[in-house]
């Protein structure tokens, strides 16, 4: 009986030990997070011969499901990203990419590009 005992304990133990260090993996494991966010123009920053070198976008309420992994209410973006044309108000689909690589981190690096009307 004490060696039934013994043995019951110890593959308890490893169960305890395979799903700790499943839990440790998957939390330091790096999440990406892809897809297609509508942002509105809020603001141009400087302008050099009528052309923007940079947009200020604000994110348009997206759907829970398409969440990404931090929050995009706010981005600036570079001028080169941006369709001719470009005015405050315009409204643009742009490409996110998210990746949050750090095991302590609460923000994730966001990469915003391919913007079109």
């Amino acid at each position: 009986m004490r060696r039934l005992a013994l043995i019951a304990t110890g593959v308890l133990a490893c169960l305890g030990l395979v799903g700790v260090a499943t839990a440790f993996v998957y939390g330091v494991t790096p999440r990406e997070w892809d897809g297609n966010l509508d942002f509105t123009v809020a603001q141009l920053c400087d302008a050099h011969d009528n052309h923007p070198t940079c947009a200020l976008l604000e994110q348009q309420p997206a759907d829970p499901a398409d969440a990404p992994l931090a929050n995009v209410d706010s981005v600036a973006i570079e001028a080169w990203n941006l369709p001719a044309g470009i005015r405050v108000g315009d409204l643009l689909l742009c490409h996110v990419h998210q990746q949050d690589v750090a095991i302590d981190s609460s923000d994730a690096v966001t990469r915003v590009d391919d913007c079109h009307s």
